[in-house]
């Protein structure tokens, strides 16, 4: 009994570490089936504890019992019946403790598989976000040269525009001179 209790804390502890993840899924929709799914596996220990603690007291009330009845009656050809029926309740009890530890088993091995992958998606977005910001950066730098640019091409046309109209004055005031 005390394996299988050990065993079950591993799974709650593991099941609250998936759960502190669950803020860090960026996508709503994925956010809301982790939780559902780590509500379920605390449903799961919730029921298989209250199973093992109702095994465990059903078998020390079945001792407690069998001490009673040799106490009042003393030993018996009854109490070797009793004694196999008991061994066949104590297998059966096993092999159900054996089933519950498997299924356990399982899902802890699916719980530490989806904190992996979570894991390995948060790298994915940390590097995502870095390359995004880098194109943020680089996009700014070239904003900034192209309105440089503007600005020259601008004053590159008021000098031309100017000359040309400077020129054009010194010519009609010469035409005007010699006329």
């Amino acid at each position: 009994f005390e394996q299988v209790a050990t065993k079950f804390e591993s799974f709650r502890k593991l099941v609250d570490k998936i759960e502190s993840l669950i803020p860090s899924q960026r996508q709503p929709q994925q956010r809301d089936i982790w939780k559902k799914r780590v509500e379920s596996y605390k449903e799961n220990i919730v029921q298989l504890n209250a199973t093992l603690h109702k095994k465990k007291e059903s078998l020390n009330m079945r001792r407690y019992e069998n001490d009673q009845r040799a106490l009042l009656f003393g030993h018996r050809d009854d109490e070797s019946i009793e004694m196999r029926d008991m061994f066949q309740d104590f297998e059966n009890e096993n092999e159900s403790l054996q089933n519950s530890n498997k299924t356990l088993m399982q899902t802890l091995s699916q719980a530490t598989a989806t904190l992996d992958e979570l894991r390995d998606q948060g790298k994915t977005i940390f590097s995502s976000s870095t390359k995004l910001s880098d194109i943020a950066n680089r996009l700014g730098m070239v904003n900034s040269l192209l309105r440089v640019i503007d600005r020259k091409e601008y004053g590159n046309k008021m000098i031309v525009f100017g000359g040309m109209f400077l020129i054009l004055l010194i010519v009609i005031l010469v035409w005007y001179y010699f006329r």
